[in-house]
């Protein structure tokens, strides 16, 4: 049987490297664009991912932060915008004296106006009485870089500086800022440095601390704008506490709802001021620059600031992900697969989750990805993989299986899998019908037979077993010990392969001849598999008993009444001549012995155990010439040799050997004409020795060549003396040395007889080799 395709796991393996290698690049080309922090954004998932998560948990709006709005309300109530300085001078007057914690004034002061005599005094005044004011600084491109434009110097020197950026992701949405640009600190920090320097974040505190004038003086002189310490914003839950300018002005808001807070002025009104777009507040529309603002300031109080993770752990967040799931998807079926990979997706992003919570961004987007295309990829390519292997089985199924009826299927279905599948369902109706048909055949065999594996544990054993043996074994008993204790019956040579040709020939406890046949073949499952077929012959071994006594019978009790006739015939014979009566008597009596002899020495030969030693064809023949010289002298006949070699060794019995030479010779000179020549040649063919034995007689006709080896036949030897069992004995003694005889006629007459034998090396060559036994069959 052709052995059946393996499971393609090499394949399956190759392709599994493959994804991993494939996913694996995906997911770290992915999350190399989110390795910069500032670049949120670039993907709609890894906005949607950083704005959703951040909706999870947002952080609670700070009691201390409150925003004046300049607001539509305000310029009905003060004028159209912008308004003189003396009214912002009037506010900061009236925050100082409320006991505002610091002000930031969230206007452009960058050109100057009326008034602006009035707003400096203010704010001197303000940090006087302890409420320091923060305006911001603009920036512009010029031919030697980017430089800062700074408020009026009568009012910048009167103030902190903070610059007032916020970072547009790819998206255009806000999510953070920097710290600090070109030396100055963002306006947020600078409010809430002043209020909490020391328990706002480590990020914050140095961009701070870079925040000096000898940083502004570097960038003015060299013209790089350079922004430092970038960190994301976190959501709030609601904006911080609103109250309108022109509320303020008109003395609704009472002044202690200041004291003590962070208090920031700009414009919400709509047309004016800067607005943005941002998920870090409630509500789909742009928000005025001083809500965000307003954040930042709240985020860096309850220090809730957002730092994007470093390259190395983010690209190990990555990949650790992925490389689990893909291990898990090899090893576990396609339905818990699909739920590794969902589990996979959750992890990854309660895992973004919580860092976030933690106050550490690390994008999934790239484990994400690469994890959705995990489960597909991968089952594709399994589906591949498992179709062809599919198709090699099937193929192998119609390929070694013979046809079993009921199993074809007339119509397939087009679809490539779906087809495949039914074949592969018909092949296996027919490797099941097999299987049944094979257990039925084993089942019904004659004699008990089991099956074992390579340990001597059972597998299969058939009624047989039962009824003969008197027990049935149970699947998985230890058949050596089983057959030792039940049966009586010793298989060690069998089981360690010290017997000839697998057969071992044993009686049990009850005295029954049993023949024990082994065959082993290999199983996928059980590596290898024994087959034993128990054959009782014991009725065989009583014929050959009973032909043993028939031969002793024919050897002795017929032969010796013969003998002693012929011996008181050949007495009378020389005392007197003998009556023709008597003359019959002789000749019958030697015609019984005669018989007798001839099927006494083919049975021996038949029966016989084979002693193969190593002996030599060319003393064989002397000897065999030396045997038939009476008869070759009483004929007038010369025995000629050809081709006699120093030696020719074969492996047989000598005695069945010599005898079978003698009758080839004896038949030669018995058929061959008066005074002529039996010539004997010894050849070597390339593994065998041929003794061809020719003749002078008549040679041989169509009909003797088909009856020339039957017992008793005896052709155109009617006249001649003999009984017909010479040349059967001849074919006995070749066959049983693994040789065979045949005879041919000669051209101009005569007959040749063509005795073969294996040839075999010299005794001395191999000592092992001069004697081993045949038993009979």
């Amino acid at each position: 049987m052709t052995p059946r395709p393996p499971v393609p796991r090499n394949r399956l393996q190759l392709e599994w490297w493959a994804g991993l290698m494939l996913l694996v690049e995906l997911a770290l080309g992915t999350a190399w664009q989110s390795l910069d922090g500032s670049q949120i954004g670039r993907s709609r998932l890894e906005s949607a991912l950083y704005d959703g998560l951040s909706r999870l948990a947002p952080l609670p709006a700070n009691d201390r932060v409150i925003v004046i709005d300049i607001d539509d309300d305000s310029l009905e109530q003060i004028g159209r915008w912008p308004w003189p300085r003396a009214v912002h001078a009037a506010m900061i007057d009236r925050l100082a004296a409320a006991g505002a914690r610091i002000v930031g004034l969230d206007l452009l002061l960058i050109e100057a106006a009326d008034g602006d005599t009035l707003l400096a005094d203010g704010l001197a005044r303000a940090a006087a009485a302890g409420t320091p004011v923060v305006i911001p600084i603009a920036t512009m491109r010029a031919d030697s870089g980017t430089i800062p434009l700074y408020p009026v110097p009568d009012l910048g020197l009167k103030a902190w500086l903070g610059h007032p950026h916020f970072r547009l992701d790819g998206d255009g949405m806000v999510r953070g800022l920097w710290l600090e640009e070109g030396g100055f600190p963002a306006l947020s920090l600078a409010l809430a440095g002043e209020v909490a320097s020391e328990a706002m974040p480590a990020t914050a505190r140095q961009a701070r601390e870079q925040a000096t004038a000898a940083q502004r003086e570097r960038t003015i002189n060299s013209g790089q704008w350079e922004p430092h310490g970038f960190t994301l914003l976190p959501r709030l839950a609601r904006p911080a506490e609103h109250v309108s300018f022109g509320a303020v002005l008109r003395g609704e808001i009472p002044p202690e709802r200041f004291a003590g807070r962070i208090v920031l002025i700009g414009v919400s009104a709509a047309g004016l001021g800067d607005r943005y777009a941002t998920a870090l507040l409630p509500g789909d529309h742009p928000l005025p620059g001083v809500d965000l603002h307003a954040a930042a300031v709240t985020a860096l109080l309850d220090d809730a600031l957002i730092h994007p993770l470093r390259p190395w752990p983010q690209l190990v967040l990555t990949v650790i992900p992925v490389l689990a799931l893909l291990v898990a998807l090899y090893r576990l079926p396609p339905r818990a697969g699909l739920l590794a990979t969902l589990g996979a997706l959750a992890l990854v992003l309660l895992t973004a989750g919580l860092l976030l919570r933690g106050g550490f961004w690390w994008s999934p987007t790239g484990a994400l990805v690469a994890s959705l295309l995990a489960y597909p990829l991968w089952s594709w390519r399994r589906l591949e993989v498992a179709t062809a292997g599919l198709a090699r089985q099937a193929l192998a199924l119609d390929r070694d299986a013979p046809p079993m009826p009921g199993t074809a299927r007339d119509v397939l279905p087009t679809e490539p899998v779906a087809r495949r599948l039914e074949q592969l369902e018909a092949a296996a109706a027919r490797a099941v019908h097999l299987r049944q048909f094979l257990l039925q055949s084993l089942e019904r065999l004659p004699c008990p037979a089991l099956i074992i594996r390579d340990d001597g544990r059972l597998l299969f054993a058939n009624r047989q077993v039962g009824s003969e043996m008197r027990s049935q074994p149970a699947p998985g008993t230890p058949i050596p010990g089983w057959l030792r204790d039940e049966v009586g019956l010793d298989i060690s040579a069998v089981m360690d392969g010290t017997s000839s040709a697998g057969q071992v020939e044993r009686v049990d406890r009850e005295g029954r001849d049993w023949l024990i046949d082994s065959a082993e073949f290999d199983d996928p499952e059980w590596s290898r598999v024994r087959l034993l077929q128990f054959i009782n012959v014991s009725p065989i071994r009583t014929a050959q008993r009973e032909r043993e006594q028939t031969l002793r019978f024919l050897s002795h009790d017929l032969r010796s009444p013969q003998e002693t006739i012929l011996s008181i015939i050949e007495l009378q014979a020389r005392e007197r001549t003998l009556p023709s009566w008597l003359e019959d008597i002789h000749r019958e009596a030697t015609r019984s012995l005669e018989l007798a002899n001839g099927f006494v020495e083919l049975a021996r030969a038949e029966g016989a155990v084979i002693a193969f030693d190593a002996v030599d064809l060319v003393n064989l023949i002397e000897e065999a010439s030396d045997a038939c010289w009476r008869a070759a002298r009483q004929r007038g006949a010369r025995i000629a040799t050809h081709g006699m070699l120093q030696l020719a060794w074969t492996n047989g019995d000598s005695q069945l050997l010599r005898r079978a030479l003698v009758n080839l010779i004896d038949n030669a000179i018995k058929y061959g004409p008066d005074g002529g020549t039996i010539t004997i040649e010894l050849s070597r063919e390339p593994d065998t020795w041929c003794v061809a034995i020719s003749d002078q007689g008549p040679g041989l006709s169509e009909d003797d060549l088909a009856h020339l080896f039957e017992p008793y036949w005896r052709g155109h030897g009617q006249g001649k003396p003999g009984i017909g069992l010479g040349l059967s004995f001849v074919r006995v003694v070749a066959e049983r040395h693994r040789g065979r005889v045949n005879g041919r006629p000669m051209e101009g007459g005569g007959a040749c007889f063509e005795f073969r034998v294996p040839a075999c090396r010299e005794p001395a060559d191999d000592p092992d080799q001069s004697r081993h036994s045949d038993p009979a069959r």
